[in-house]
């Protein structure tokens, strides 16, 4: 459960992740985004941002991300599964994690 405590923007951010939700890129097909926490050029900036950004590696750590490899076929569905699922236990990280480095748009 999402505390109503929080910040409308951190729990917009967090359900978000939870859904995949893909960004504005992904949905117009644009081909390159640079990622505004590394700089590096991604096709897919909400993957990236779960499994490869070097910025979210406490991300990975908390949700256990790490044994989920970006270019696996249900990469993204299995990593907002993991985010879900990962609410229940350590929302408090997340929420740091999600405020000090909200996810792409």
């Amino acid at each position: 459960m999402i505390p109503c405590t929080i910040k409308r923007e951190t729990r917009v951010n967090l359900h978000r992740l939870r859904l995949g939700y893909r960004c504005v890129t992904e949905i117009r097909a644009h081909n390159n985004k640079n990622c505004k926490h590394c700089k590096e050029t991604t096709t897919e900036p909400l993957l990236h941002y779960l499994l490869e950004c070097p910025v979210t590696a406490e991300l990975r750590n908390v949700t256990n991300l790490m044994d989920i490899h970006p270019y696996q076929e249900e990469a993204k569905a299995a990593a907002t599964g993991l985010i879900w699922e990962t609410c229940e236990d350590h929302i408090e990280n997340l929420i740091k994690i999600i405020e000090d480095h909200p996810p792409p748009r």
